[in-house]
């Protein structure tokens, strides 16, 4: 949701979670998945759909599935939820980044 503050935590967040740069990057970007790890890529083509398009289309579904099962898939979705909801408080309340605390959501 373009959402800076929230952004900017979680990428911190990524970091010390050890989650690789170049899936960071693919999300910042919008980057086509290509040559990420088949978990990742469904991931984040899910969350998309999910958060764009606002439907997830049957194949990926499928795949979301058969990589995270039944109760981890439903977790995710939650995780998205929050994750949305969370940032219409903080864009509605002009929520600002700790002071130091220099923005890292870029859009080429």
């Amino acid at each position: 949701m373009d959402d800076e503050y929230q952004w900017t935590l979680h990428e911190i967040a990524a970091a010390g979670d050890e989650v690789e740069l170049a899936v960071v990057d693919v999300v910042r970007q919008r980057a086509p998945v290509s040559g990420l790890a088949e978990r990742d890529a469904v991931l984040i083509e899910f969350g998309r759909e999910l958060l764009t398009a606002h439907r997830v289309r049957p194949p990926t579904y499928a795949r979301a599935l058969e990589q995270f099962g039944e109760v981890d898939l439903v977790g995710l979705v939650n995780v998205f939820a929050r994750s949305a909801g969370d940032s219409v408080l903080l864009i509605a309340f002009a929520q600002q980044l700790p002071d130091g605390q220099a923005p890292l959501l870029h859009r080429p």
